[in-house]
């Protein structure tokens, strides 16, 4: 899944198509992908942000929050609800946002901590989100002389 994001965000802008074409060729194909790999009836576990696997272990709920960003871009209405299986991890995801959006940069660990890179994921097709997320991740400039 983490692969799939991958090369859906990098061709965000390389193909124009129509709504009704995205839907068909992009989101129905992988939902099919997602319905054949996630058959539990659990929801997947908050991942641990202090392991680099978070970031695989979050990436259908990335995924999912990449397809309703680009779907809301397009205005669009996905034809399906969240998952019942993420629904723990977007929750997790949309909360750790909220923290994260929240504090000043310089108060926001990333050491050790795959957080915010997990969030860089899902929030890709949010320019303004992910603009915050990436500036969040940088010291402070030093005043100029």
């Amino acid at each position: 899944m983490w692969s799939l994001l991958y090369f859906f965000t990098n061709n965000y802008h390389a193909k124009s198509m129509s709504p009704t074409a995205w839907v068909q060729e992009e989101f129905v194909p992988i939902m099919n992908l997602y319905n054949l790999l996630y058959q539990d009836k659990e929801p997947l576990p908050v991942p641990n942000t202090s392991s680099s696997s978070c970031v695989y272990d979050c990436s259908m709920a990335c995924l999912w929050l990449y397809y309703k960003k680009k779907a809301e871009n397009e205005n669009l209405t996905l034809p399906q609800l969240t998952p019942h299986i993420i629904s723990k991890q977007i929750e997790w995801i949309e909360q750790k946002l909220e923290e994260v959006t929240s504090s000043s940069p310089s108060s926001i660990s990333t050491a050790n901590d795959y957080t915010i890179l997990l969030l860089l994921n899902a929030y890709i097709a949010n320019e303004k989100l992910y603009n915050i997320l990436l500036d969040s991740t940088l010291p402070p400039l030093p005043p100029s002389p």
